[in-house]
């Protein structure tokens, strides 16, 4: 079963407008993977400008609420973790195992960056007086 490629641009679904691309099966050549039409110059530009507003968003969003996007989305791969690592093994020709492995490990690494939500942030600094010490926080 081969999949349509598709380029998602500022949260639109596009087809490309470069040159014909096609991904094999490493382990079997024959199996199609994707294809699909390539994306040209003008949507790479147009993907980096989004990335980099939507970057600006994302920057904005309090620090809990980017939190819960992540545990959200770790959520996601933790119950695809099977099949995610599936498409990884036809796609990249590693075995089933590593495939599951490694969706498991981007799950965990996105707990982790969620968590960072609930560690102190700033500078400690001691003070002159015995016992007291000043929290920097920006």
């Amino acid at each position: 079963m081969s999949t349509d490629l598709k380029h998602l641009i500022d949260g639109q679904w596009h087809e490309g407008l470069g040159d014909p691309v096609q991904s094999v099966n490493p382990a079997y050549p024959a199996e199609v993977v994707a294809d699909g039409i390539a994306a040209d110059l003008s949507q790479v530009d147009e993907a980096i400008n989004a990335a980099s507003r939507a970057t600006s968003v994302w920057a904005r969003k309090p620090i809990r609420e980017r939190a819960n996007i992540l545990t959200r989305a770790a959520v996601i791969l933790e119950e695809r973790s099977e099949a995610l690592g599936a498409e990884l093994t036809r796609e990249e020709g590693k075995t089933r195992t590593e495939g599951v492995s490694e969706v498991r490990r981007a799950a965990a690494i996105l707990r982790h960056a969620a968590t960072m939500a609930d560690r102190a942030t700033g500078q400690q600094f001691d003070t002159p007086r015995p016992g007291e010490r000043v929290l920097v926080v920006r």
